[in-house]
């Protein structure tokens, strides 16, 4: 799943969650902010053996940036708002994960594919 993927899923999730009182409006104004931003590309990439190559030579290869983009922490009001929605949406130890997954997207933090 692609950080554009999982901004989408947690944007939708925000949007059903949000009441009359527009709880999450900042939250949903953030995402939707994040989403119209290009995706950085890798500069580089790293294969076997520490060779570095233009473009990716197979699929394990590692993205390498020069100048990685810079993210801002989360301020605790939407960290809070982000444990709210998933304690109140989701079962047990799954609301951990998705908590979770939701501050590791924040930081731009992927799973590898």
């Amino acid at each position: 799943m692609t950080d554009k993927q999982l901004f989408k899923l947690a944007l939708d999730a925000l949007e059903c969650a949000n009441s009359p009182n527009g709880d999450y409006e900042n939250e949903i104004a953030a995402l939707k902010e994040r989403l119209a931003q290009p995706e950085q590309e890798p500069d580089y990439w790293l294969g076997y053996g520490l060779q570095a190559y233009t473009e990716k030579p197979f699929e394990y290869a590692t993205a390498l940036y020069r100048h990685p983009l810079q993210r801002k922490p989360l301020t605790d009001e939407q960290i809070q708002k982000i444990w709210d929605v998933a304690s109140g949406t989701l079962p047990g130890w799954s609301r951990h994960i998705a908590y979770a997954r939701a501050i590791e997207a924040a930081h731009g933090i992927k799973e590898k594919t």
